[in-house]
């Protein structure tokens, strides 16, 4: 706990009075005054509990996320709880994270009031500090790239297991889809640039997490099985229905990929709406000699 008389990063109280708030946000019904500068500054929280939050990378909290995940009935989530107490943890604060101090640190972590969750596919530029990056979709063989990049296997001496590492699957979906951003500056992204350039990544993709869910809830065989089929059956029934080879296919955009088995999962799904029968066909007749063109009849009468 923090000692009497001293916030808990350390500043006096009456340092903080003294300190003039710019921005004031109502969250869970409390009202907090901040000095607030943007996501690229660290944010100082004046009153009801003065606080200092620092930049948030996006290293940070590919890293938070990752120790934050839990895996449910209903799919993976994220434990808002270990997420908020390696953010205390990162900053030095030793607080009670009440439910409205919660709700601060996520509106920091989400990139304060600069995340910019409006561009998307008709913006397909990500932009950072003057300079423009492109985006593109990634192509089917990147997705499936960093499917088999993301899953790791555990030897823990008593059964070989296998896990699949959604967060590494997002940071090679983000390095695939960026042109020529380097891996230094994505790792410095603050929090509203990470938070855009995820919401950008995720709306030119459209992923479909139908396979990841069958990949995180096995029926039997080991994950990496599992890849190798899903990868193998995915590839051969694109092949099968367009006649493409398998490197046209892994040169597709991944949506489009995701486009095309949604139409092929209806299409395979739907019953025609009378039912076909077959044509009938007559028995064929043998040809006559006087049914060619240039035949001469010599018709014979008895009188």
């Amino acid at each position: 706990m923090a000692q009497e008389g001293f916030a808990p990063n350390g500043h006096s109280r009456s340092q903080s009075d003294r300190l003039t708030a710019n921005y004031e946000i109502v969250l869970d019904g409390v009202l907090w005054s901040l000095i607030y500068q943007g996501a690229g500054y660290e944010l100082q929280v004046l009153t009801p509990t003065p606080f200092c939050l620092q930049v948030w990378h996006y290293a940070q909290h590919l890293r938070a996320l990752r120790n934050s995940l839990v895996i449910t009935s209903t799919g993976l989530s994220v434990s808002v709880e270990s997420l908020i107490e390696q953010v205390l943890t990162d900053n030095n604060l030793a607080i009670e994270p009440s439910a409205s101090i919660t709700a601060l640190i996520l509106w920091w972590l989400n990139g304060g009031n600069e995340a910019d969750l409006t561009t998307g596919l008709n913006n397909p530029e990500f932009h950072y500090e003057g300079k423009v990056f492109t985006l593109k979709p990634w192509a089917e063989q990147q997705r499936l790239f960093a499917l088999n990049a993301s899953l790791f296997h555990v030897d823990d001496h008593a059964q070989q297991n296998h896990y699949f590492d959604p967060i590494n699957y997002l940071n090679l979906m983000i390095k695939a889809c960026v042109i020529d951003l380097p891996e230094a500056v994505l790792d410095s992204l603050n929090a509203a640039q990470t938070t855009t350039l995820f919401n950008q990544v995720v709306q030119l993709n459209m992923p479909n997490h139908t396979g990841l869910d069958a990949l995180l809830t096995g029926d039997g065989l080991t994950q990496s099985q599992q890849l190798s089929t899903y990868i193998a059956k995915r590839t051969l029934r694109l092949c099968k229905a367009l006649g493409w080879t398998p490197s046209q296919v892994w040169a597709t955009p991944a949506f489009e990929v995701d486009r095309l088995i949604a139409m092929l999962d209806q299409v395979e799904t739907c019953s025609p709406l009378l039912p076909l029968s077959p044509p009938v066909r007559s028995a064929p007749q043998r040809s006559k000699l006087a049914d060619a063109p240039d035949a001469v009849l010599i018709q014979i009468e008895d009188e």
